[in-house]
């Protein structure tokens, strides 16, 4: 067995560049977007509201895009990125929350807000610097593939 050529022709699926921290963050950005578009797409399927439709094909457009190396989607998941890391800590750790937990009768377990909160916007950060060092592999134009 030629494991190593194995590894190569499933290396001719991957997005086109050769820094392979930045083919890992466009994959998982994008499966992440896939992800989203079809729970979109199924709730969508559910319950018929446009709001679904419109955000299943936006996140499935932008999954596209990003595997490609457009630099608009780029931007774009970088701006989305930034709101995972501003709002993500201010939506869990608010007052408001802690109010509304304890007028259903429940405590707020702060430890576990952050073992859940710390590694979300970790990973994001992480992403971000990445998408921000190589963000001249990214094109203007529309990458044909196989070139």
């Amino acid at each position: 067995m030629n494991t190593y050529m194995e590894l190569a022709s499933i290396g001719k699926f991957l997005p086109h560049t050769n820094r392979w921290s930045l083919q890992m963050v466009v994959v998982i950005l994008a499966a992440l977007c896939a992800a989203e578009a079809i729970a979109s797409f199924m709730m969508f399927a559910y319950a018929f509201q446009l709001a679904d439709l419109v955000i299943g094909g936006f996140c499935l457009v932008l999954g596209v895009y990003l595997w490609l190396l457009n630099a608009f989607a780029r931007a774009v998941a970088v701006f989305l990125l930034w709101l995972v890391v501003i709002v993500l800590p201010l939506g869990v750790l608010n007052p408001f929350m802690a109010s509304d937990m304890a007028a259903a009768g429940r405590e707020l377990n702060i430890w576990y807000a952050l073992a859940v909160l710390v590694p979300l916007v970790a990973m994001a950060c992480g992403a971000l610097h990445i998408l921000d060092k190589y963000k001249r592999e990214f094109s203007r134009t529309r990458r044909r593939p196989g070139k």
